[in-house]
């Protein structure tokens, strides 16, 4: 969610690392330029919005449920050194949407 709000913010991914643990430090940057005042859990809501927006889209669009998949190397092909494969199975992605 976070990368969502930070894309539409126009903010580089890199300050993530930063400010990703403290989005307090990213709520202040906003109350400082636009003279805003937002609660704790905005930039969540703004990233769940924009990738509810996008979904939207993407179903206008012609997308089904068969399409918002991962490719299959996801999870078949290791990740060298550490032979990590992505491992969530698509029923826990699912309710992530729901």
């Amino acid at each position: 969610l976070q990368r969502a709000a930070y894309d539409a913010l126009g903010l580089c991914v890199f300050n993530l690392g930063a400010t990703g643990p403290r989005p307090e430090l990213v709520l202040a940057m906003l109350k400082e330029a636009y003279g805003v005042d937002l609660p704790a859990d905005w930039l969540n809501t703004l990233g769940r919005r924009v990738i509810d927006v996008e979904r939207a889209f993407n179903c206008a669009a012609g997308f089904t449920e068969a399409n918002d998949r991962l490719p299959e190397f996801f999870v078949s092909e290791s990740l060298p050194p550490t032979g990590s494969r992505f491992d969530v199975p698509e029923s826990e992605l699912d309710k992530i949407w729901s």
